[in-house]
Formats: structure tokens, sequence, C-alpha cells
């Protein structure tokens, strides 16, 4: 099989060939990624293609890369530094800590198959589903996509979580909003996931992306 061309983000093409010595014993080898700002490009890129059309391996992909942006990759950043803050657990909203823990889930169930007992301890995922099912969350969202359920009330396909996603660290990464001011949008959007307690009405514009 022929290898397909790889056109790399402007970023990376414009980092120059350089001999970098690793004068450290901690000290890293690194490719192209060297800040939480490359991998929020990078999880760009995955966007585009899950948008695109679900592929396994491109939603495999995105959700890797966005837990370890929100839970890894701030530890290497200034502590100081407002994005830093905004991916603070204890400083966010119970809905995105609910779109975090699925992440999580998916990423540790993904990556592990079997979690460890400190995993399992945190899973709020309790079903997966594979996509149009007998069942009534198909019902609520006609979407021929997997999707998981927290609590047998919430429910996420692999579309919200995406749009969910990307609208989180949009706001993380936006050095003209507070930390203080959560997307309101986000949240609107993120509560109508709830099938139990849904609000009557129109979905939220955010929910429909």
């Amino acid at each position: 099989m022929q290898a397909q061309n790889f056109e790399p983000p402007a970023k990376v093409r414009e980092i120059k060939s350089a001999m970098v010595k690793l004068s450290t014993p901690n000290e890293g080898p690194i490719f192209w990624l060297r800040d939480s700002n490359d991998l929020y490009r990078k999880l760009i890129f995955e966007s585009n293609r899950l948008e695109q059309g679900f592929e396994i391996y491109d939603a495999f992909n995105f959700f890797v890369t966005a837990w370890h942006l929100y839970h890894d990759w701030k530890k290497s950043d200034d502590p100081k530094c407002q994005s830093r803050t905004k991916r603070d657990w204890n400083k966010l909203p119970m809905q995105m800590k609910i779109v975090l823990g699925v992440v999580r889930d998916i990423v540790n169930g993904s990556k592990h198959f079997r979690l460890d007992e400190k995993a399992a301890k945190k899973r709020i995922v309790d079903e997966v589903h594979s996509g149009m099912e007998s069942n009534w969350y198909s019902y609520f969202f006609h979407e021929d996509l997997p999707g998981v359920t927290v609590d047998e009330q919430w429910y996420f396909s692999v579309r919200v979580l995406r749009t969910f996603v990307m609208e989180y660290f949009k706001w993380v990464f936006d050095a003209n909003t507070s930390h203080m001011n959560f997307p309101p949008s986000l949240l609107e959007a993120i509560d109508y996931c709830n099938i139990a307690n849904r609000p009557a009405g129109q979905p939220p514009i955010l929910w429909g992306q």
C-alpha cells in the first residue's frame, strides 16, 4: 500500500531543523509538540477529521489527545498561566466534570480495556452504546453513532462529546476570557444531555452542532 502524503500543521512546518543536545537527565526527546498550545492545535486537527465523519481511529486519537491535554500537559505549563487554571478540576462546574469524566473513562477503557482498582472507582460511564438501538436514548437522539450513558440518565454521543470538548478547550485557550466566566452556552448544552431532566423547548444551539 502506497503511503499517503501527510501535510503537517503550519506550526510544525515553521520549525527549523536543528540538533538539540539533551543536557539534563530528566530532559525528554521531543518531536515538534512542545507545549499545550501545540497539543491544542493537534486536537483541532483531529476534531476536524472527526467532524467530517465518524471513524474509529480518529475518535480514538481525538479523545486520547483531549484527555492528555486536560490532565497531563497542564503540569508543564506556567503555574500562573490562565489556561492551566481553567484545567483545574476543583474550579470546574459539575457539568464539565461529567464530560471530562466520560472522556477519561473512554480513554482508560480504550487504552487498557480492563481498569485497575483506582480507575474503576472513578468510572462514571455505566453503559456503552454502539449506535442506533432499541432504547429510549435512540428515540431522543436519532443518531447512528456510538455513545455512553452516565447514571442511567445522561447520554453523550461521540458527536456531542466532540462539540463539548472543543468548546471547553476554546475557552481554556482564550486569553481574553477569565477562568471565572465558564461559557453558559456550554453548560446549557451539557444539561440537555440529561434525558431524565431535559428542559422543554428547542435544543440549545451548541448541542445541535
